[in-house]
Parts: C-alpha cells; structure tokens; sequence
C-alpha cells in the first residue's frame, strides 16, 4: 500500500513537471512571433523594408543568408491574437502569421508590415551583414542597427535612433529623439543626412573621411573632431538672439559625399575614430 501510495506520488510530481514545461513553452509561443526568409540570391545583397507603428525596430547582423524576423510585445504587454493567415508557397515567399505578422521577399527585397490589431510590439531583425535597410517608425519607439553594412533610410517620429559599427551610408531623420552614429567604414559617393527637432547628434567617422558638411544647430553647440576648411560661406555663425551655431565646409579637402547635419534643440558632436 504504502508502495502504491510512493508510486502515485511520483506520477502527480512528474505530471505536474510536464505541465509547467508545456505551460512554459506555450507563454513563449505566445509572446513571440518568428519566421525566418530565404533570399532569392543569397549572394547579392538584401533590402529590408519594415514599419512599426508602435513599438522599437531593432537590427543586428550576422554570418547566415537568411532573414530572421522576431515579434515580440513591448514592454511586456501581450501581443493581441491576429487572423491566422495562410502560407503559400509561391515564389515571392509569402506568409501571414497568427500575431500580425506579414511577410513577402521577391528578388531579395523583405518587406514586412505588423497589422493594427498586433497592439504595440518590437520587431527584431537578424540579416546577413550586407543588408539595405528602409526602416520607418510612426509611433513610439526606437531604431537600433549594430553591425550591418548597407544604405540606411531610418525614420522616427518619437524616439532615438542608434547606429552601431556599421558601414555605409545613412539618411536618419527623427522629430523627437537623438541621433547617434558610429561608421567603421563610409561609402564615397553616397550623400548622408542626419536630422532632429528635439535631441542631440553624435556621429563617429573614420579619419580618413572627405566629405562637403553642413552643421547647424539652432540653440545648442557645434563641436568637429575635424579640421573643417571654410566654403564661401560663413564658417560659423549664431542666429540673433539664440545661442545656435552652424559650421559648413570641406573636410580632409571634400572630394566626397555632402554631409548634412542639423537639430533645432540640442548640440551636434561629430567624433574621429
């Protein structure tokens, strides 16, 4: 009896484990969205094209072929429950997941779009390190991109928008956040723009950087790490009144890109590697 008792015991632990896992794995599944896109030519470069409504775009290369998109909720809330759509296999690589999540990859361009209904939530994106990005943000949120080399079009409307060791060239342009920036290597003859309403600039350049800039804050300072030639214009100058600065000119002789940097409030720092 008492054996029988031990033996029923044992049962009712192991089951209760099982449960838990089984419980575990379920809030996973439910607190994430992933899907993973094979490109048409793994050999040529991808273009990524993604718009959040509210939540964070986040971006991080890797050594694999593949596009890995990853929904997960922010701040912890849970992603309200989409239609669950269907998966044909044709060659664009469609899909429409449960969660809001759409997918579509034709000729190496990724275009991916989070429904309405998905509720605020972040999308997390690996790709191969040779990636074009297009990133729009129209709510609340941040854009990170850390080690991806490519041309950025990056978009905000309230929150910051960070560049980690990348390669390229950038047009990143937000009305309520900061700008920060950190080139190993930049494209010649690609122009680059960098603008803000409300935050500062910090951009990080190679040495050897040639390129024609325009700095201008409007309330706050302009600092350069590099020796900036003057153009025709007025090297420096204050608008009546506000304590603004605005820098233009050649660096390291111009021969490359136009630069332009500008904020109405905040400074503008641009670092030497």
């Amino acid at each position: 009896m008492k054996r029988d008792r031990l033996k029923r015991t044992g049962l009712i632990w192991l089951l209760g484990f099982l449960l838990g896992l089984f419980a575990t794995e379920a809030r996973a599944q439910e607190s994430a969205t992933r899907r993973t896109i094979a490109l048409s030519d793994p050999s040529l470069p991808a273009v990524v094209k993604a718009t959040v409504l509210q939540g964070s775009i986040l971006v991080e290369s890797y050594d694999g072929q593949d596009v890995v998109i990853e929904v997960r909720p922010a701040g912890g809330a849970s992603p309200k429950r989409g239609r669950s759509g269907e998966r044909p296999e044709d060659a664009e690589n469609r899909a429409a997941l449960p969660g809001g999540l759409k997918v579509t990859e034709a000729d190496n361009i990724v275009a991916i779009r989070l429904e309405p209904h998905l509720g605020p939530a972040d999308l997390r994106l690996t790709v191969p390190r040779a990636t074009n990005l297009k990133l729009r943000n129209v709510g609340n949120g941040e854009i990170r991109v850390t080690k991806v080399q490519g041309q950025f079009e990056l978009e905000s409307l309230n929150g910051s928008i960070v560049l980690t060791d990348v390669s390229g060239a950038a047009v990143a342009h937000t009305v309520n956040g900061r700008l920060k920036a950190d080139f190993t290597r930049v494209a010649p003859e690609q122009a680059m723009s960098f603008a803000t309403v409300n935050g500062e600039i910090d951009l990080t350049f190679p040495a050897e950087l040639k390129a024609k800039v325009k700095l201008a804050s409007v309330t706050g300072k302009v600092a350069c790490d590099f020796a900036v030639k003057p153009d025709q214009a007025t090297p420096k100058r204050q608008w009546p009144g506000l304590r603004g600065m605005a820098v233009s000119g050649l660096i390291n002789g111009g021969g490359g890109a136009d630069l332009r940097v500008a904020t109405v409030n905040g400074s503008i720092r641009i670092n030497k590697r």
